[in-house]
């Protein structure tokens, strides 16, 4: 173990939007926390906006704010003029070395270089499997970024081997570069705990019964997310008169427009599930555990998916799953998961009413009580490989 601690700088965190990005980074940063690791995550944001990130991260990882990233800053407008001459960003380097820092992780946006060792990070090749739901520009620029990235980091971070495949097809000459860092969900310290409190606050807020039980789909509400293939089968379930709940949570809003979403909500209207099917939007971290915690069932029911975060959750806090039947929620390996094919609502529906009349509301106390011994090993695995990773990054 290193006494001494390496700081790591993280930016390009985005923390409006993405969902599944703030899981990711908030579990890492845990985690590194929990086991007292050598690696110090240091984030280097906008001016004005430490109480932002310090609501989502906490004390967990070392805030600085600065302009060095502004364009109309005195250190930005410095920094170019070097640039101009030498072609190298000598005050970018400076500054991040006056701040004690070795190392950038999970760099996706290499608009601003530095001769720091750099390690690359690729959510997913999305773009690659399903690029009707991309512009033209955007295909272009997802390329761009993501070649720059492989080509200038001494590492790169993948979630999954079959994020690996992807790779191996888009730049098979970087393959050496690759190094697999799958993350895993660690639960806040009060998750296990008793949420009477919170159960009522849900109940006089949404106007529901928390206690009557109901599957969870806590996907946002983007297209390849695949919401509308639960919401057939519930529809299948109806006409054969299984009254089935499901508690849909998640942000309402997609940058490509929200014709989707827009779809979805007119499925409800038209087959009158306003009853069956509950969509509350984007809720409070507080609610979307109880939801989790109680629900009969967890339903990820992706086309396409990096590290599904709905399935490393289930796993961390013990709850069955039904998941679409795509290579990396098979990679992911849950120890209760049922499968089908994403476009088989019949098959869903099959799977959801055997669930529906196996399980009930509440806690899973044996299934917590598996994840809960599997945890610590699981999240050392995750800090260790990431250590692995920076230690050897610095040897570049």
């Amino acid at each position: 173990m290193h006494q001494n601690k390496i700081k790591v700088a993280f930016k390009d965190i985005c923390i409006n939007g993405w969902t599944g990005g703030i899981n990711y980074f908030n579990n890492l940063f845990r985690a590194l926390k929990y086991m007292g690791s050598f690696v110090e995550p240091v984030l280097i944001i906008p001016k004005n906006e430490t109480a932002k990130f310090i609501k989502i991260f906490g004390n967990d990882i070392n805030i600085i704010e600065s302009s060095v990233y502004e364009d109309k800053s005195l250190l930005n407008k410095i920094n170019r003029k070097f640039y101009k001459c030498t072609k190298k960003n000598i005050i970018l380097d400076w500054y991040y070395k006056s701040k004690n820092i070795q190392i950038f992780s999970h760099l996706s946006n290499f608009s601003i270089d530095t001769n720091l060792k750099k390690i690359g990070w690729i959510p997913d090749f999305q773009h690659i499997h399903m690029p009707e739901i991309f512009s033209e520009e955007e295909l272009q620029v997802r390329n761009h970024q993501f070649k720059l990235s492989i080509e200038k980091s001494n590492i790169v971070l993948l979630s999954s081997y079959s994020a690996f495949d992807d790779f191996k097809t888009f730049a098979p000459k970087f393959e050496s570069k690759v190094r697999i860092l799958p993350f895993v969900s660690m639960p806040n310290s009060n998750f296990f705990n008793s949420n009477t409190e919170i159960g009522n606050i849900i109940e006089k807020k949404y106007k529901i019964n928390s206690k009557n039980k109901f599957f969870y789909l806590p996907n946002q509400f983007w297209k390849h997310k695949n919401h509308k293939v639960v919401f057939e089968a519930v529809k299948i379930l109806k006409d054969k008169d299984i009254d089935v709940k499901l508690i849909c949570t998640g942000l309402m809003n997609d940058y490509r427009g929200n014709n989707h979403i827009n779809s979805l909500i007119d499925f409800i209207k038209i087959n009158n599930l306003s009853s069956n099917i509950l969509i509350l939007g984007l809720v409070d971290i507080e609610e979307v555990h109880f939801f989790m915690r109680n629900c009969i069932s967890l339903i990820n029911p992706s086309l396409f998916e990096g590290w599904s975060s709905t399935v490393e959750e289930a796993k961390s806090i013990g709850k069955n799953l039904i998941l679409s039947n795509i290579a990396v929620h098979k990679e992911q390996n849950p120890p209760v998961a049922k499968y089908f094919a994403t476009d088989n609502p019949y098959e869903l529906a099959i799977l959801m009413e055997e669930n529906w009349n196996k399980y009930t509301y509440g806690p899973d106390y044996d299934l917590e009580k598996q994840a809960k011994i599997n945890l610590k090993t699981r999240i050392e695995s995750f800090v260790k490989t990431y250590e692995e990773c920076i230690k050897e990054c610095l040897q570049y």
